[in-house]
C-alpha cells in the first residue's frame, strides 16, 4: 500500500486549451492593463513558452528601455487590471477551444482515490480562476492548492510552490509523489531538476488526434506513476 497519493499539477492554460491564448486573449489583457495604467505600449510575446505573467512582463518593459520598471506594487495592479480585462474577453464557453477529451480526463482523475489533482498556472489566480471555472473543472481541481504567479515568480516556482502548499509541517509533498501534466517544453526541465515526473502534451491545433489519445489514456498513464 501506497503512502501517499500522487500530487498531480495540471498546468491549466496548456492543457485545457488546444491552443493556448490563439484568440489572443491572454496577451490582450495584459497589454491592455498595462496600457490603462501607464500609457505604454508594451507589447507582450506571443511566445509563452517558459514564461510566466511576470515573465512576460519583465521582457515587455525591457524591449521598452524600461528594465527594472516593474516593481512589485506596479505588477500586482497590471494582474489585477489585466483579470478583470481576461474575464470579459474570455468566452462564457470554451467547447470549441478546449483539447479533446481534457474536461473527462480530469473528471476521471477526480474519480480515483489515489490522485490529488491541483492546477498551476503562469497567469494569476484571478485569471487562472477564471479559465478553470468557464471551462468546466473547477469541480475535479483542487483549486484552494492551486500555484499561480506573483511578483518575481518563475515556471520552477510553479512547481515548487504547488508541492509547499500540499506538504505539510513545512516539508514540499514528496518529488517523486507529484507529476506535472503539462504543454510547454521547458517545463520538462523544470520537472526533471525537481525530481518530478512528467506528461508533456502536444500544442496547437495540429496536436488535436494526438490530444484525444493522450487524455483518453491519461488515467490509466498516470497509474503507471503510482
Amino acid at each position: 500500500m501506497r503512502e501517499r497519493p500522487l500530487l498531480v499539477l495540471v498546468d491549466v492554460g496548456d492543457v485545457l486549451l488546444l491552443a493556448p491564448d490563439e484568440p489572443a486573449w491572454h496577451r490582450r489583457s495584459l497589454e491592455e492593463a498595462v496600457r490603462q495604467l501607464t500609457g505604454l505600449d508594451a507589447r507582450v510575446s506571443q511566445d509563452r513558452r517558459g514564461h510566466t505573467d511576470y515573465t512576460l512582463l519583465v521582457d515587455a518593459f525591457a524591449r521598452l528601455g524600461l528594465g527594472g520598471a516593474l516593481t512589485r506594487p506596479l505588477y500586482r495592479r497590471i494582474a489585477a487590471t489585466a483579470a478583470v480585462i481576461y474575464e470579459r474577453l474570455l468566452p462564457d464557453r470554451l467547447d470549441g477551444f478546449l483539447r479533446p477529451g481534457a474536461t473527462a480526463a480530469m473528471e476521471l482523475l477526480r474519480s480515483e482515490p489515489w490522485v490529488r489533482l491541483v492546477p498551476i498556472s503562469g497567469a494569476s489566480a484571478p485569471s487562472a480562476r477564471c479559465l478553470i471555472e468557464r471551462a468546466r473543472v473547477d469541480g475535479p481541481l483542487q483549486v484552494g492548492y492551486g500555484s499561480f504567479c506573483d511578483y518575481g515568480t518563475t515556471r520552477p516556482d510553479l512547481i515548487r510552490s504547488a508541492r509547499a502548499r500540499a506538504g505539510w509541517g513545512g516539508m514540499l509533498w514528496p518529488a517523486d509523489r507529484t507529476v506535472l501534466l503539462t504543454a510547454q517544453p521547458a517545463d520538462l526541465l523544470s520537472a526533471r531538476a525537481a525530481g518530478v515526473r512528467c506528461v508533456l502534451f502536444g500544442h496547437g491545433r495540429g496536436a488535436a488526434e494526438h490530444t484525444a489519445l493522450v487524455c483518453d489514456e491519461l488515467p490509466a498513464l498516470v497509474r503507471r506513476f503510482y
